[in-house]
């Protein structure tokens, strides 16, 4: 009888251990699904909307609401510049018929041709001015239904597509263009550049759909004031936003 005994009790224990086991583990579990047991969430970091933080690369660009007229001294540069009558540096750059000539540095010649058709690849070229502290002439393409900035290298005739009249800081390192479009047919948007002699370095180009720059101001060298309209009520409101640290 002891020995049929002992392992039939050895049995039933093992079965209420894991019996117990099971249904700790099973508590364990419902009490952590509780939402008062629950730690509390990581605060967000997410960006809120394009309305007041932009991010790239891991640079962020920060708007913050600001009083327009504690800045009304400083100098304001319009996004869109338009050039009625188109002056020529007549050494470097000069007209011929449709083309836009520019003789480079580097001896080599750059022809923007116009396109009068009346069709999509229609555009009309006008000389604006030399950015003389990169280096670069700046022109304008009126296309079909929008237009674009464009800045050449005067030294290699490389040319970039920019999204609005340069604003440059005091300091000469960053370069900001922008764009209000409200048809929807351009570009509304903006540019953040870091400047290194001749050389350009894209650090942020965002088209943007709630708001569009108008104009901007340097409140110093790393602070640029916008004025934005705001798409759904054209309605003007002003931002500071620091350029980024590195």
């Amino acid at each position: 009888f002891t020995a049929f005994y002992k392992p039939t009790h050895m049995l039933i224990n093992i079965r209420f251990f894991i019996y117990i086991s099971a249904s700790f583990s099973l508590l364990i579990f419902g009490l952590l699904l509780m939402p008062g047991c629950q730690s509390a969430s990581p605060p967000e970091t997410g960006l809120r909307s394009e309305t007041d933080t932009l991010l790239n690369a891991g640079n962020i660009w920060k708007f913050d609401s600001i009083i327009a007229a504690n800045y009304n001294q400083l100098k304001w540069n319009e996004t869109f510049v338009a050039i009625p009558n188109e002056r020529l540096d007549n050494k470097s750059v000069t007209r011929k018929g449709l083309q836009l000539i520019f003789e480079l540095e580097n001896g080599d010649t750059l022809c923007r041709t116009n396109d009068t058709s009346v069709t999509e690849s229609k555009v009309n070229y006008q000389y604006c001015t030399k950015l003389s502290n990169i280096n670069h002439w700046l022109i304008l393409g009126y296309y079909y239904e929008w237009s674009q900035y464009e800045i050449v290298n005067c030294s290699t005739g490389k040319r970039t597509q920019v999204m609005g009249y340069p604003s440059f800081s005091p300091d000469g390192k960053y370069m900001v263009c922008g764009s209000l479009d409200e048809s929807s047919e351009g570009i509304n948007g903006i540019e953040f550049w870091r400047l290194k002699g001749t050389s350009l370095q894209l650090l942020l180009s965002r088209e943007l759909t709630k708001w569009g720059p108008n104009r901007l101001a340097w409140a110093g060298s790393d602070t640029l004031i916008i004025e934005r309209y705001f798409m759904l009520n054209s309605k003007p409101g002003f931002v500071k936003v620091g350029m980024p640290s590195k």
